[in-house]
């Protein structure tokens, strides 16, 4: 593959034009997730999968959400099994609650929307 201008910028080489887009977003989400206080370290998970793929991106598992990039999101395939590099490991039970239920419901799996999982002390919050 090589290098070619997206939506926000130059794309890596190793990755589509729309995996780029789409990690630039999950990104962003991560940050303003953070920015709004909906963040509870380890309890919050986001997730989001690649276009066109059976591919999902997570939040390296102890990274806070302020220092999340688009490079450093981890690609994982529909059994967990890593599929990029990251010094990090995947949060266990975010993909636990996020790709079992993907599994179950055979329209989950179609759609490419984000699936949102916000914790926090007063209550549990999912959006689809």
């Amino acid at each position: 593959m090589s290098a070619s201008l997206g939506k926000y910028g130059i794309v890596p080489n190793s990755m589509t034009p729309q995996e780029w887009e789409v990690r630039c977003d999950l990104a962003a989400c991560y940050r303003l997730v953070d920015l709004y206080g909906w963040g509870d370290f380890f309890g919050t998970h986001i997730s989001l999968r690649v276009p066109g793929t059976d591919h999902f991106l997570l939040n390296p598992f102890g990274m806070l959400f302020d220092e999340i990039t688009a490079s450093s999101l981890i690609k994982v395939d529909q059994d967990g099994k890593l599929l990029s590099d990251s010094e990090f490991p995947i949060n266990p039970a975010g993909f636990t609650i996020h790709f079992g239920n993907r599994r179950k419901d055979k329209f989950a799996r179609q759609w490419d929307a984000m699936l949102r999982k916000l914790e926090r002390e007063k209550g549990r919050g999912w959006i689809q």
